[in-house]
């Protein structure tokens, strides 16, 4: 069923989706829900920042679960949790409770997100992972931008529990597709199971290309997720209008959807994960600069574009390699391990970003960008690559 891998496929950019929207629920609509319930925009901040703390702590258990059982039952239970909970976050209007049911709703990311690798390579032959894994890793930024985007509509349109209700049944339905469709190859599962051990798992942990990467991860994802952050102060700095701010933001993440499927496929072309990466590391170091000497919103919202076009595209390529690395066998440890490493560089970079443009100026903080991009080039620089 060469055909099927894509329909397999299909279920996982469901689920990614899912796992953002029920993450990122309440970010764009603070203040409606501080009134829904009836607490400050302060306690509404905790709905998002459960998710990366839950992370954290259970994303290495995760990735052994996926080697030892599957991306079929990683999915399942992830979905599960995100299903299940975020339908129950939409029938209560008590903040304790809704909290309770997103903290177990964030249980299920981890599964989804570690699983990319494993339901790739056990699909996907090789010339095709690459780009695979591009259009797996678009689905947790689509799902971003249409919390973003999908939110502040429904709510300001239909109402606070419309839009609860809408995305816990969208999860629910999500969940059982992934139940019919979602499939382990039987020819290759089989011989994978049996060979997992916790402590080989242990060892691929400490993997040269790993550390590596999962330093890669710290810092691109964690700078990502803190440039966003505070997107609305960093996009004003460089002379954008502050009614136009979000908009102008989202041009690095709608770059990067289109970059998660160009620049993989390249890189199935050319055979290789590592030059690819090398080539988009160094254009970025100078995309970065421009808006710090260049203003207005014609110029930042197209190096935006062109900056996460290239720099969103890493993701893909660098969680290939991971499981290149180490083997179909414990790709999802490889996998758990990168994003176990991105959550802890968001917390700690948006704090950081935070000192520094309060300090010296948001504007600074694309030339500390750029310098992220540079040592980010010059860990990619000793990267082996393997067949």
């Amino acid at each position: 069923m060469p055909r099927f891998r894509w329909a397999v496929l299909s279920t996982y950019i469901l689920a990614g989706i899912s796992s953002q929207l029920i993450w990122i629920t309440y970010a764009p609509i603070l203040s409606v829900s501080a009134s829904f319930y009836h607490v400050s925009e302060k306690s509404v901040g905790l709905f998002a920042a459960v998710f990366p703390l839950i992370y954290i702590v259970i994303s290495i258990p995760v990735g052994y679960y996926i080697d030892k059982y599957g991306f079929r039952k990683a999915l399942l239970v992830g979905m599960t949790f995100l299903g299940i909970f975020s339908a129950l976050r939409g029938i209560t209007t008590s903040f304790i409770a809704a909290l309770s049911f997103q903290t177990l709703a964030g249980i299920g990311q981890p599964f989804i997100m570690n699983s990319i690798s494993k339901l790739v390579r056990s699909w996907f032959p090789e010339e095709e992972t690459a780009l695979a894994t591009g259009l797996g890793t678009l689905s947790l930024m689509l799902g971003i931008l249409l919390a973003l985007s999908l939110t502040p509509f429904i709510v300001y349109h239909v109402g606070m529990k419309t839009v609860l209700i809408t995305y816990g049944i969208y999860s629910l339905i999500t969940l059982l597709l992934v139940y019919i469709i979602a499939k382990e190859p039987k020819e290759s599962f089989a011989n994978e199971k049996v060979s997992v051990s916790l402590r080989e798992m242990i060892g691929v942990l400490k993997n040269r290309n790993i550390l590596i990467l999962s330093i890669l991860f710290f810092l691109g994802v964690g700078s990502y997720t803190a440039f966003t952050t505070w997107i609305e102060p960093l996009v004003e700095a460089p002379g954008v209008p502050i009614d136009k701010a979000s908009l102008v933001g989202s041009f690095l993440t709608l770059g990067g959807i289109f970059g998660s499927i160009f620049i993989p496929g390249i890189a199935d072309k050319m055979g290789s994960r590592k030059r690819p990466m090398l080539y988009t590391l160094f254009a970025t170091i100078f995309l970065w600069i421009i808006p710090y000497f260049m203003h207005g919103t014609f110029v930042v919202s197209t190096d935006l574009f062109i900056t996460g076009f290239l720099f969103l595209s890493l993701a893909p390529l660098a969680l290939d390699l991971s499981a290149i690395s180490v083997g179909l066998t414990y790709s999802g440890a490889a996998n758990a391990t990168l994003w176990e490493f991105s959550q802890i560089g968001s917390l700690i970079l948006i704090w950081i970003f935070e000192i520094l443009g309060t300090a010296i100026g948001w504007a600074s903080i694309y030339l500390s960008m750029a310098i992220i991009m540079a040592v980010m080039f010059l860990m990619a620089l000793i990267i082996k690559e393997q067949k």
